[in-house]
């Protein structure tokens, strides 16, 4: 490995992640390569978010992405991993780094903003219960526009149907509409339509649509032949478990009742 050959440490630095081992090697490599080029702003957004996700050092990481953006302000994923990394302790500036994100293209970005969207709507007039409805109607409105505009820009992107799909599902209670999204993305849509046919978060929320419409057994089905594949995907298995607990739940009303 040559630390003068950034981009070959980013790629070492990139399959560490993946592997998520060799941490101790792979952080001398990358203080090498910054010393070799302490300018470059991919190498040193690569070390933030290796401090970030292996280091679990917020600090570092944070430090690291503010410089590398001081350096190349037009960066869209740096720019996302930072709000991504402050959101919890600062939601308006991380509302304002999303949305410069979403200037520069980044449009997965538009799933954190309808979040943001929602939780400031719902929680920021207080605690007046009476108006609780509306504030609910209008996030889920407020999440709904910005989704839609995401889907104009890339309507074949997986990260936003998934969030589009938990919309119609959990807020407007559409599972319908939910269940047909989540087809698009992941293989129970003919071959034309398949985004990501090995999306296992959308295998999941199609079973969990089947679930709170009582269809347990294709629920479980689906979650098994997915499971088969991915034994240790703990998503499929959690909802595999939901869905067994539901299944006892009804197994027990029916015994009480007979």
């Amino acid at each position: 490995m040559n630390p003068a050959d950034p981009a070959s440490v980013i790629a070492l630095t990139q399959a560490s992640l993946q592997v998520k081992k060799n941490k101790t090697e792979v952080l001398r490599i990358l203080d090498d390569a910054l010393a070799n080029s302490p300018d470059s702003p991919e190498l040193i957004a690569t070390y933030g978010l290796y401090a970030e996700t292996l280091l679990n050092n917020a600090q570092i990481a944070e430090a690291m992405y503010r410089r590398s953006i001081e350096i190349n302000p037009k960066n869209p994923t740096t720019i996302n991993n930072l709000a991504s990394l402050i959101e919890n302790v600062n939601r308006t500036e991380a509302s304002r780094l999303y949305n410069m994100a979403l200037a520069l293209g980044h449009f997965d970005v538009l799933c954190r903003l309808r979040s943001i969207s929602m939780e400031v709507q719902h929680f920021g007039s207080g605690g007046d219960c009476s108006r609780e409805e509306d504030r609910e109607k209008a996030a889920g409105a407020a999440a709904a526009k910005l989704l839609t505009t995401a889907l104009t820009l890339e309507p074949n992107n997986a990260h936003v149907l998934l969030n589009f799909g938990a919309l119609m599902e959990d807020w407007a209670e559409n599972y319908a509409l939910a269940k047909e999204i989540y087809r698009k993305v992941c293989q129970f849509s003919p071959m034309a339509l398949r985004i990501d046919p090995e999306n296992l978060n959308a295998v999941a929320y199609f079973s969990r649509t089947l679930r709170k419409e009582g269809q347990y057994e294709k629920a479980t089905a689906i979650l098994k032949r997915s499971l088969a594949k991915h034994p240790s995907d703990n998503t499929l298995r959690r909802e595999l478990w939901r869905v067994n607990a539901q299944i006892k739940i009804e197994n027990e009303k029916k015994v009480r009742v007979g």
